[in-house]
């Protein structure tokens, strides 16, 4: 129950949420979105001359004429719906296979993916997303209009987003940045992965990639042209003019011929050419803050790569939505499927559980909540539930083992400390332990002789005891008497301390097994 004075339940819950809305989930999601062709032209007007002839089919002779053709444009029509259904099944196999390990997304996923996009701009749903009944009809999209409210000043370089998240009102200030010019890089990479190199940042980052994959034939044409125009305009240098050319054309001539018979001699599919745009979102409550977020970001991929915030924002950040068309066509990347797979977007850390209490973030490749189901052991695994916890002085394990029993006790479960050094009895001082913590010293003077108290249950020896007498008949062999009991003291009293040592080692042992 709640305590006057006190955190209440329902403020500890707020918090913990609210202190996750702005974080990055703990495990990343990546969703692939595949473009179907188009139909063909004559597939098309095959329908559009069926539809119209419709009204005769019935007739003599022109509706014999009618029902071929709508046979023909049927046949047509189910063909391509063969060819689109091999296709797909094609992607599928790709997607579902080593390296990707994709699966096709469940009704709630695909709900996440829509409502998530509509909202960039505004903290994840503590909640998560209520999964709707039945599949996205057209007339459905027209509900992410009325998530948020999107406002544009030109000159501004950035979008402000109005929203709610469960009752509360947020505005964020959002800026998109295009992936810009990049160096030849190093693979097997001696850095992260360029499209982790944001992460450690600790900023919740949003990417959107449009890539298409070119077919080898069109790559080798495009590149024998290229190569064609380079070779025309070392002509015109050396032949027209009788100058040396600059050194950049010999340097990309040699660039794309090496292309060239990678392309010819590879076999494994890894030369396969794409182009695409990548996008990232940075997102702040305040414009400053978000322009500083760009700055770091910004920073952090220089030298090799290039983050371009460009103008256009409103539409930039629209293309995040599934099915928007592309902002623009500037700074376009093409880069094989090696280089592109390098980026290993979907890599993050995962350490500790899904549910249970956050005691802290991961320290590696980015900071992201780290969650501790601290009854996991004994409920899934039948264990004892033992942890270690193992630093160096001074690091913090005393408070971490103090925030633990706090949200454990929160949460309703029973906490016994043994805490040597002392600071973990000011928990029993706190408005919501204060009537049903009970502090108990095990060692000191002013602890209780019992088992769990070997410094008191073994006394020291006293030294006015009889038996360290000089004139007692044990030392009347000894040349000096008085030497021989202090030594017969000295001895007793370390005995005494390493048995209460001992013993105390035994009662730990017995405690934790």
């Amino acid at each position: 129950p709640d305590v006057p004075g006190a955190l209440s339940w329902a403020d500890y819950l707020r918090g913990q949420q609210h202190a996750m809305l702005w974080g990055n989930p703990t495990q990343k999601g990546r969703y692939w979105g595949v473009e179907l062709p188009p139909r063909s032209m004559l597939a098309q007007g095959l329908d559009t001359v069926g539809q119209w002839l419709v009204p005769v089919v019935d007739w003599p002779l022109l509706g014999t004429f009618a029902q071929l053709w709508r046979k023909w444009a049927r046949d047509a029509f189910l063909g391509e719906q063969k060819a689109i259904a091999d296709h797909l099944a094609t992607i599928e196999r790709h997607l579902s296979g080593q390296g990707v390990n994709a699966t096709p997304a469940t009704p709630a996923q695909m709900d996440y993916l829509m409502l998530r996009s509509a909202t960039l701009g505004l903290p994840l749903d503590a909640d998560g997303v209520i999964c709707g009944g039945g599949d996205w009809e057209e007339s459905d999209v027209a509900a992410l209009e009325d998530l948020t409210t999107l406002e544009l000043t030109p000159g501004d370089g950035y979008t402000t987003v109005r929203g709610q998240v469960g009752v509360r009102d947020y505005t964020g200030y959002a800026i998109v940045l295009t992936l810009g010019r990049m160096a030849p890089l190093p693979i097997p990479e001696k850095m992260l992965p360029w499209q982790v190199i944001g992460d450690p940042s600790g900023e919740p980052l949003e990417w959107s990639e449009r890539i298409s994959l070119k077919a080898k034939g069109q790559t080798l044409r495009s590149l024998r042209r290229l190569t064609s125009k380079i070779e025309a305009q070392f002509d015109h240098y050396t032949v027209e003019h009788d100058q040396v050319p600059p050194q950049e054309l010999a340097e990309q001539h040699a660039l794309a011929q090496r292309v060239i018979s990678d392309i010819e001699e590879d076999h494994s599919g890894l030369s396969v050419r794409t182009e695409g745009w990548y996008r990232v979102l940075v997102v702040g409550s305040s414009p400053e803050e978000a322009k500083e977020k760009v700055a770091l970001l910004q920073e952090m991929y220089a030298p090799r790569i290039r983050l371009e915030p460009e103008h256009g924002q409103y539409q930039l950040l629209r293309e995040f939505i599934p099915g928007e068309p592309l902002a623009n066509i500037a700074h376009c990347r093409r880069m094989n499927v090696k280089a592109l797979s390098a980026g290993m977007a979907a890599v993050g850390d995962r350490i500790g559980d899904r549910t249970g209490v956050v005691v802290g973030q991961t320290a590696s490749i980015a900071p992201r909540p780290a969650v501790w189901d601290l009854f996991a052991a004994h409920e899934k695994k039948h264990k004892s539930g033992l942890t270690p916890i193992v630093a160096v002085p001074g690091s913090g394990k005393t408070f971490l083992a103090g925030m633990l029993v706090y949200q454990a006790v929160r949460a309703g479960a029973y906490g016994v400390v043994l805490d040597p050094s002392g600071p973990l009895k000011k928990l029993a001082q706190l408005p919501e332990f204060r009537g049903i913590a009970e502090v108990q010293a095990l060692t000191g003077r002013t602890s209780r002789p019992g088992s769990l108290n070997p410094y008191r249950v073994i006394v020291d020896p006293r030294p006015d005891d009889p038996e360290y007498d000089p004139s007692n008949p044990d030392y009347t062999d000894d040349a000096d008497p008085v030497a021989a009991a202090q030594s017969q003291y000295e001895a007793d009293l370390r005995a005494a301390e390493a048995e209460r040592i001992s013993v105390a080692v035994s009662v730990l042992k017995m405690m934790l097994t």
